[in-house]
């Protein structure tokens, strides 16, 4: 699906990357540990390799490789010791980049997380408007995605990804705030703690899809996730758990698991957010970025999956310290008003349902659908009421 308006997406993600990538908080845990705004800087040498907004890339690289029935592999999760559940930063972006997946590619998005993860993502995706079905009724069914869990056992990891890969054929993968390893194959958070036992070793999904030459993107805010090993250098020299973690590997925090695009920011899901936007301005499709009451919704739905603020521990549902400043819903407010001054949303025009499209008078593919799903529904149904 090429975009319609490359130079508008580019222009918009150039403004949006600056956004982002201001040190509103403290990003990753490593910055924690010095008073420098580290985020800016790395930014800035992502910005240098990539050689244009890394957004815009990212946006681009989804926009070209990925059709109507395509699957896209969104992968995300980070159990936060020492309250060892998952952090709200990139679960709930990872959400709303499904949903624009959905609306905006017309593909179907496939979770990948830890299995502690999958109800909260479930709830999210739901929050964001999609219903998280099986695989069988999922692909090719709009507003629908898949959920799945992804072992923590280096060993059946590698198995894992190619059954994904055989049974999904993805278009592209995508992980945002996913820890990556790093030279020596341990994972860390931020703060230089080894959580590589806690941790889904979705590196190989990127070595797989690096081999079938499948584009890659990751998202990442302190340099230990996938995607930002490409800034391994600048990550060892200014975060202060770069090059020395503190654990028995001694060898940092910086990833090496790489990706095809690396987008940056303050905070991951800031980064997941600023990629739906560049699609909605390349599509020309404003409804592809999700709303402010679509946002609170995901939001409200992280709090009562209990993920965390990773500093605080308390169930925010994402980052939010202060907590009486809710900096997350400016900054995305900012993101949404720099969109909707350049592109008037036309909900109906290229949607599925939409009169362009031409899949609703085709009787042969709307049977199918039925057909497909018949079977689930009644055997539900028949069991409900023959009891």
């Amino acid at each position: 699906m090429t975009m319609k308006n490359d130079e508008l997406s580019y222009n918009l993600g150039d403004v949006i990357d600056r956004l982002i990538s201001v040190q509103y908080f403290l990003s990753g845990g490593g910055s924690a540990l010095t008073q420098k705004p580290v985020t800016g800087v790395l930014y800035e040498a992502a910005r240098e390799k990539a050689g244009a907004p890394l957004s815009y890339l990212a946006a681009r690289a989804l926009a070209d490789s990925v059709g109507r029935g395509d699957a896209v592999i969104i992968t995300t999760g980070l159990i936060a010791p020492p309250y060892m559940v998952a952090e709200g930063d990139g679960p709930i972006a990872a959400a709303t980049l499904a949903r624009a997946v959905d609306v905006g590619l017309d593909a179907t998005p496939i979770v990948v997380c830890e299995a502690a993860v999958v109800k909260a993502m479930e709830a999210l995706c739901q929050a964001a408007g999609l219903m998280p079905s099986p695989p069988e009724l999922a692909l090719g069914t709009p507003r629908k995605v898949v959920i799945l869990p992804f072992p923590l056992d280096e060993q059946l990891a590698r198995g894992a990804a190619l059954r994904l890969f055989d049974e999904f054929k993805p278009k592209a993968v995508v992980a945002i705030e996913k820890l990556s390893k790093n030279v020596k194959g341990v994972y860390h958070n931020g703060f230089g703690i080894d959580v590589s036992a806690v941790q889904a070793k979705v590196d190989h999904l990127f070595d797989i899809a690096r081999e079938r030459g499948i584009p890659t993107i990751g998202v990442g805010d302190g340099g230990n996730e996938i995607g930002t090993a490409c800034i391994a250098d600048t990550v060892r020299q200014i975060v202060p758990t770069g090059a020395k973690c503190g654990c028995p590997c001694g060898s940092g925090i910086a990833a090496a698991t790489a990706a095809d695009y690396c987008v940056f920011g303050s905070k991951s899901n800031y980064g997941g957010f600023a990629i739906e936007a560049c699609l909605a301005a390349g599509l020309d499709r404003p409804e592809i970025l999700h709303s402010e009451v679509v946002g609170r919704r995901v939001y409200e739905a992280g709090a009562s999956m209990g993920l965390v603020d990773p500093f605080t521990g308390l169930a925010f549902g994402w980052d939010e310290f202060p907590a009486d400043k809710n900096v997350n819903e400016l900054v995305m407010n900012l993101i949404r008003y720099m969109l909707l001054v350049r592109v008037v949303p036309r909900w109906y025009k290229d949607s599925i349902m939409g009169p362009s499209q031409k899949w609703i008078h085709q009787r042969a593919f709307a049977e199918e659908l039925v057909a497909r799903w018949e079977k689930s529904l009644v055997a539900s149904d028949h069991e409900r009421f023959r009891k």
